[in-house]
C-alpha cells in the first residue's frame, strides 16, 4: 500500500483530528489576513519613459532608419537603463526605456531623456518633414512622470 492510501484511510478513520486540523488552518490564515497590511491604493513607481513620436505618411521602414535608430544610439547613453525597447508604424515611433525599480532621481532621467531626444531632432537635416506630436505641438513630450498614488 502506497502513502497516499495510507493518509487517505488515516482521514477517513480519524475525522474528528482532520476536522480539528482544517479549523486550526482556518483559524490561523484568518488572522493571517486580519493582521495582513491593506492599502487600497499602494505607493508604487513606474519607472518607465515613453518617447512617442510622428512622422506624417513616412512608412514603417523610414520611421525605423531615420528615427528609431538614430534615438536608440542618442538613449543608450542614458545611465542605468535596464531595457530599451522600440517600436515603428506607419507614420509614428515609440521608444520605451525601462529603469530598474532602485533609481531614485526619475525626473532627472526624464529630463535627460528629453535633451538627447530634442538634440537628436535638430540634428535631422532640413529636407526631412518636421516631426509633430498627434496634438500638433512639434516634439510630443516625453510621458513617464513618475505617478505615485496614496489612499
Amino acid at each position: 500500500m502506497n502513502y497516499m492510501n495510507k493518509l487517505i484511510d488515516l482521514f477517513i478513520e480519524k475525522t474528528t483530528w482532520v476536522n480539528g486540523l482544517t479549523i486550526g488552518i482556518s483559524i490561523v490564515g484568518l488572522v493571517a489576513l486580519l493582521s495582513m497590511k491593506k492599502d487600497l491604493h499602494p505607493p508604487f513607481k513606474f519607472n518607465y519613459v515613453n518617447v512617442q513620436l510622428s512622422y506624417p505618411n513616412a512608412s514603417a521602414e523610414e520611421v525605423e532608419r531615420l528615427i528609431i535608430y538614430p534615438l536608440e544610439e542618442k538613449l543608450r547613453d542614458v545611465s542605468d537603463v535596464e531595457e530599451l525597447t522600440s517600436v515603428s508604424k506607419v507614420g509614428s515611433a515609440r521608444i520605451t526605456l525601462k529603469f530598474p525599480q532602485s533609481v531614485k532621481n526619475l525626473p532627472d532621467k526624464i529630463e535627460e531623456t528629453r535633451a538627447l531626444v530634442q538634440t537628436e531632432m535638430r540634428l535631422l537635416p532640413a529636407k526631412y518633414p518636421k516631426f509633430r506630436s498627434d496634438s500638433g505641438r512639434g516634439f510630443k513630450n516625453i510621458f513617464g512622470k513618475p505617478r505615485h498614488y496614496r489612499a
